[in-house]
């Protein structure tokens, strides 16, 4: 998504490149928002738990880390290519190391990318490229963004943080210093919504394969696909559960997962990290590079277990969560041209009425000034145990100024949610006789029209009720009951959508298209094969071509074997075998000690003794009794099978304790003994590379 939406390309470019300043870049995610929302959250954190925690020591209140999440919906233009963006970009900008981190959604592969635009400066020539994913996956488990759970004490949402900041005005990098705990509240619940993509993507590849990768993954798909349209058109409502397509095609499959998969269920990572405060304990300042330690309890390497297992003796749920998440890749632009198409076509070509009529019971309540409040409840018949229509409104004179249709169902419903809820009635007119009164209502939600779950539209509500005698004035408050109906009328709208999907499980069978293949959800690829099915005026889609053949840099490797001219020792070589993968790299974040020539190497490790002496002993020490994250992580082991038991008896961990030991007793003039250093801030230590390695 960054690629598409942040590099410039007019005039071209070699490669294109980035907006500078950082403000150019907000310009431009700004501009593809709709201007009615805010286009981005952003944050300030001086000292932070980024791989650029220490890049501003001492000065971190004059150069904070700007964090943003974009959570506005993107603006539908025509000639402008239409994307997904909510929830789908976030950027880590540190001005002092001129480096932006990006994790930014590829929807052609169906996951979040890990990027670096590094050179990020004045004069400068900023680099796009990938980061190395496995390193990133150390505290980014679940392969998307993460952030601080409430109240979120190392942000400027806390009053001494943002007082300590340093600026000009009242803005950093364009970005408000003193600000509420909303905008960090609004990034933590982006990035959980963030979180889910990849669960959602996997009940859509794998989930729906249950029962079979050809032809009932195929039909298991495309019944998702119609009731996440039916769910988005509802309003995030209803769906039509109960239709035997559904029930046989999804549910049904949701069913065989309980024996095709192993464990409990889908175990969801969590993205939250426990909250921090910088100016804990009876710090006065906070200026010193000791002040950017990160204590083992708040620090992002930690493995963070579950945030919830989504069971698979749950079919419903299981069920349900695959409609949403497909709902999720969908965009508020996408349903209303869907909605506005549907009803349009289906108005022009005379599409069957339902009428629904039922008796009402009204509340008259008098509000001064010719202005009463009508209350309604109705059902179809005078026995009904729950009203089917129930609301109210505002009326003054002859004109209807606002109300809300509290529920709205249908005897037949069978749909999760079944009853339509908290639907506007907009300004409108009423009609009257000597004995009655009347209304069309005019109702909307978020400028579609009103849907049942099984996606049919709401074309008209008609409210009628005898007009009480006139006479004496009515006191303020009281409140007269009458009679009256209500008719309901369905437009059968959705039928089309029923055979374009239809179409689309035939035309992935006989392989015409991808659309409800293995494949991740391409919102591009589903939807666009789902308009041209419908006629639907055609649109430019972003993003699955590749724009990165000549701009990103990929950085995503294991690194290469050793050197064989130059023979390393076996304890020498337990650091390439077990570090290799985050410290053997261009980037010098993370400390990058094992790049080089062996002769450099040993060197490096001779430098950074003092923190790797550190980080190995913690293996001794149990997880909540630790003052730094062992190394390496545990979450690295996880990944190549180890456990920790099998590590901490393990050859490897013994060799690199003592390589490091040795260095440690071979010092001369060291006035402190291995064991201090344990005592010793973290930061204070020695830097792991000499200043500029």
């Amino acid at each position: 998504m960054f690629d598409f939406l942040a590099l410039e390309r007019d005039p071209p470019q070699a490669g294109g490149s980035v907006p500078f300043p950082f403000t150019a870049l907000l310009r431009r995610i700004a501009g593809v928002t709709t201007p009615d929302q805010a286009p981005y959250r952003a944050v300030l954190i001086p000292l932070g738990r980024s791989l650029q925690r220490g890049a501003a020591a001492p000065a971190f209140f004059d150069f904070p880390r700007v964090v943003v999440a974009v959570d506005g919906d993107p603006r539908e233009a025509a000639g402008t290519p239409s994307l997904a963006l909510r929830d789908r970009l976030y950027l880590g900008y540190q001005p002092r190391a001129n480096v932006i981190e990006v994790i930014s959604y590829n929807e052609a592969a169906g996951r979040f990318e890990f990027q670096e635009v590094t050179d990020y400066r004045a004069g400068g020539r900023p680099t796009v490229r990938y980061a190395r994913r496995a390193v990133c996956m150390a505290c980014h488990q679940n392969g998307g963004p993460i952030f601080s759970r409430g109240v979120w004490s190392e942000t400027n949402a806390n009053p001494r943080v943002a007082a300590a900041i340093r600026h000009d005005g009242d803005r950093y990098q364009g970005i408000e210093v003193d600000r509420g705990i909303d905008i960090p509240d609004a990034i933590e619940a982006a990035t959980r919504r963030a979180n889910q993509l990849a669960a959602y993507q996997w009940l859509w590849r794998t989930g729906c394969a249950a029962q079979g990768a050809g032809d009932p993954a195929i039909r298991c798909r495309g019944q998702a696909l119609l009731a996440a349209l039916q769910f988005r058109l509802s309003g995030q409502q209803a769906y039509d559960a109960m239709a035997p397509s559904f029930r046989d095609d999804v549910r049904g499959v949701m069913v065989r997962l309980a024996d095709a998969q192993a464990g409990q269920g889908l175990a969801i990572p969590d993205p939250g990290l426990p909250n921090r405060n910088p100016f804990s304990g009876n710090a006065a300042n906070v200026t010193e590079v000791a002040d950017a330690n990160v204590s083992a309890a708040f620090d992002p390497l930690v493995f963070r277990a579950p945030l919830e297992i989504w069971s698979w003796r749950e079919p419903d749920a299981l069920s349900r969560r695959l409609v949403a998440g497909v709902a999720a890749f969908t965009s508020d632009a996408d349903i209303r041209r869907l909605d506005a198409h549907l009803f349009a076509t289906a108005t022009a070509r005379g599409a069957p009425r339902r009428e629904v009529a039922l008796e009402c019971d009204v509340g008259l309540t008098s509000l001064g000034n010719s202005r009463q409040r009508v209350a309604f409840a109705c059902g179809a018949k005078a026995e009904r145990r729950s009203p089917l229509l129930e609301g109210s409104l505002i009326v003054a004179g002859t004109r209807v100024d606002e109300g809300v249709i509290g529920r709205m169902a249908f005897e037949e419903d069978t749909g999760v949610g079944e009853a339509l809820r908290n639907i506007e009635i907009l300004p409108g007119t009423l009609g009257a006789t000597q004995s009655r009164i009347a209304t069309t209502l005019r109702i909307a939600r978020n400028g579609v029209h009103v849907r049942r779950s099984d996606g049919n539209a709401i074309e008209t509500v008609r409210l009628q009720w005898i007009a009480p005698q006139s006479g004496a004035n009515v006191p303020v408050n009281s409140v007269r009951r009458a009679n009256g109906t209500a008719v309901i009328t369905v437009m059968e709208d959705f039928a089309p959508v029923r055979d374009a999907v239809a179409a689309m499980q035939d035309r992935t069978r006989d392989g015409t298209t991808d659309a409800l293949s293995a494949a991740p959800f391409r919102r591009a690829a589903v939807l666009s094969t789902l308009e041209r099915k419908l006629a639907m005026p055609s649109r430019s889609w972003c993003c699955l071509e590749s724009r990165s053949k000549d701009t990103i840099a990929i950085d995503d490797r294991v690194p290469g074997a050793v050197d064989a001219t130059a023979p390393l020792a076996a304890d020498e070589l337990a650091f390439y075998r077990n570090c290799a993968l985050c410290h053997r790299s261009g980037n010098p974040v993370p400390a990058n000690f094992l790049a080089g020539t062996p002769h450099q190497v040993r060197a490096n490790l001779a430098h950074c003794a003092e923190r790797l002496y550190v980080r190995l002993a913690m293996w001794d020490h149990a997880p909540e009794g630790r003052a730094k994250t062992p190394m390496p992580p545990a979450t690295a082991l996880r990944s190549a099978g180890i456990s920790d038991p099998e590590w901490r008896a393990g050859p490897d961990l013994a060799a690199l304790r003592g390589y490091v030991a040795k260095i440690l007793r071979s010092e001369s003039g060291k006035d402190v003994s291995p064991e201090s250093l344990l005592r010793t801030n973290y930061e204070r230590l020695r830097d792991c590379l000499p200043r500029g390695g």
